[in-house]
């Protein structure tokens, strides 16, 4: 295709304004300088002998979305190597820690057609499966002209991104061409994805969904509950930039009837953390971080959690939750399921977009309360501080609904039993549980 074409040829003599990238990211810290020769397809350790399925997770959502598929992968599939690529530092300190034992995890390169061939020279993968949306060209076009079985699996198209791909129709049937099928998470992805020239396009739930329970330190939570107990409690979780001052404007006017209101806000990106300060102090609220303080002085009044990891730990902790990414701020929401198994009650904001028929089903099973705006939020988190009974039925149902969502890695893992035939991986099949 022309402009296919057109965008390999361009990335090819890209290569000097990739390198400045690349420096300046890592100035940032947004790259790892031992492991800088991965983003150019080199890879830092050997490939180990044998199949080999790839999986690609953009960033954190998507690694931790795909975490309980590639723990089954590496159970049942004995003598396959599992290997995963991200393209966020965030998400490989998390994958670090996750994965599986013997699971490999590699940044995948930028899109320059030399580096991409040398990714796939070194790890020559017998299927690839790619996580949600995140579609390089390059990379993908290498990929199917080596035949190499390929899925989209979870995967979802913004409305944005919709809009945006439907005027470039024929480039979206060109990459999506390349899927030997699509795995949506739900109806309405599959609609979208199948408008945009996807074959074999199936819903079969999120992958979200399929996340184990997640552990929690019991004891470390009895002490926490102790230390804060008889406190109103509230939390802002996964906030972006803006959110935090919303959830700083609550607390404010909460206060004034909730004497000893504690606010936790938890930034999506802890990286944040310092500006997040910078704010709290700036509104003169007494505060202080989990990273300093493993747990809130009985004078503060906002508890900053600025690690990686620990949300969890504070939807446990905390009985109202508002997901943030929904006010407006172009993230489109995040996973509501690990707040809903946690027994916090839900709020979240108007935009919904990533999660829009979720979402929607907790509104009307009575399971999260939807606001339009900052005014709204003080409002819900108020009403659900003050009416107990209401609290624990929307958490109730919020769990309910959880749970339904279960079996979604059942359902995903059955159908990609004919991609791993096809990438001649049926003898280990046979004792897959499928």
């Amino acid at each position: 295709m022309p402009l296919l074409n057109l965008y390999t040829a361009a990335t090819s003599m890209a290569t000097p304004v990739l390198e400045r990238l690349l420096r300046k990211r890592l100035a940032q810290g947004r790259e790892k300088a031992e492991r800088l020769s991965e983003r150019r397809g080199i890879a830092t350790i050997e490939r180990p002998s044998g199949d080999l399925i790839w999986l690609h997770a953009a960033s954190v959502g998507e690694s931790l979305s795909v975490l309980p598929l590639v723990k089954r992968l590496n159970e049942d599939l004995s003598g396959t190597s599992i290997l995963v690529t991200s393209g966020t530092v965030t998400s490989a300190n998390l994958l670090a820690d996750m994965l599986p034992d013997g699971v490999i995890h590699q940044f995948v390169p930028l899109d320059q057609p030399r580096w991409v061939a040398a990714f796939l020279d070194h790890w020559k993968p017998s299927a690839a499966l790619w996580v949600e949306s995140e579609l390089w060209p390059n990379l993908l076009r290498q990929t199917a002209a080596r035949k190499i079985p390929m899925a989209l699996i979870n995967a979802r198209i913004s409305e944005k991104s919709y809009q945006r791909w439907s005027r470039a129709r024929s480039l979206s049937r060109s990459l999506l061409k390349s899927f030997d099928f699509c795995l949506a998470q739900d109806s309405l992805q599959a609609e979208r994805l199948a408008r945009l020239g996807a074959k074999s396009v199936k819903a079969v739930g999120n992958l979200k969904f399929a996340g184990q329970h997640l552990n929690v330190d019991s004891s470390q939570l009895s002490q926490l509950q102790k230390k804060i107990k008889g406190r109103p409690v509230w939390m802002a979780a996964s906030t972006h930039e803006g959110e935090e001052l919303a959830a700083i404007k609550v607390h404010k006017e909460l206060q004034k009837n909730h004497k000893d209101l504690l606010t936790f806000i938890v930034p999506r990106h802890p990286e944040r953390a310092a500006d997040v300060k910078k704010e709290l102090r700036q509104n003169r609220l007494r505060f202080s971080s989990w990273s300093k303080s493993k747990a809130p002085h009985q004078s503060d009044q906002v508890f900053l959690v600025d690690t990686l990891g620990d949300l969890p730990f504070f939807c446990a902790l905390s009985p109202i939750c508002f997901m943030g990414g929904s006010m407006n701020v172009g993230a489109g929401g995040h996973n509501l399921i690990e707040p809903a198994r946690l027994a916090s009650a839900l709020i979240y904001g108007p935009d919904m977009g990533n999660f829009a028929l979720l979402s929607e089903s907790f509104v009307n099973n009575g399971a999260a309360l939807q606001v339009r705006d900052t005014n709204e939020l003080v409002d819900a988190v108020d009403s659900l501080l003050v009416d107990e009974e209401a609290r624990e039925r929307q958490i109730a149902a919020a769990s309910a609904l959880a749970e339904k969502e279960t079996q979604v890695l059942d359902a995903v893992y059955k159908e990609l039993s004919p991609l791993f035939v096809r990438a001649a991986i049926q003898t280990k099949i046979g004792r897959a549980k499928v």
